[in-house]
């Protein structure tokens, strides 16, 4: 149960990486015109 518990945490947490990973490549190819928006929104 150990090992396939400290798998499933390490798949977990690799999972958790690459969507983290992609998530800020995406934010900094959509800051400018995030900013834009917020700016013209007024916030």
């Amino acid at each position: 149960m150990c090992r396939v518990e400290g798998k499933d945490t390490t798949d977990t947490i690799r999972r958790f990486g690459e969507v983290l990973e992609e998530f800020l490549l995406f934010r900094q190819q959509e800051a400018r015109p995030a900013s834009i928006i917020l700016d013209s929104n007024g916030k």
